[in-house]
């Protein structure tokens, strides 16, 4: 996906910056991303990720794809625990850091 289609996904330029400032705090002084995952279903993650605001508290992310599809489509379904993870246009910064993360930030 490309910052243009991440644009368009994520309802706006904010939501791609705080994508980006949020990743950037989930990443330990090694470089690993501090997001626990578990893959037990075909094509759907199922995600824990920390909170920026609460230091114990970790909200769990749904994440539905296609296989080896490429740009905005390919992203089927995705939902979050917190409370913004609700919207029905746009996405919280929790799936937006997650889907920057694995179409964008890991090939760059």
């Amino acid at each position: 996906m490309t910052e243009t289609h991440m644009k368009i996904f994520f309802t706006g330029s904010y939501q791609l910056s705080q994508a980006v400032s949020y990743l950037v705090e989930m990443v330990d002084k090694n470089g690993k991303l501090n997001i626990e995952y578990v893959k037990d279903e075909k094509n759907v993650l199922k995600l824990k990720v920390p909170s920026r605001h609460i230091s114990r508290a970790t909200y769990r992310c749904f994440l539905r794809y296609k296989l080896n599809s490429i740009g905005v489509s390919g992203v089927t379904y995705y939902a979050c625990e917190c409370t913004n993870g609700r919207r029905t246009i746009g996405c919280c910064s929790h799936i937006a850091a997650i889907i920057y993360n694995l179409s964008y930030a890991r090939y760059c």
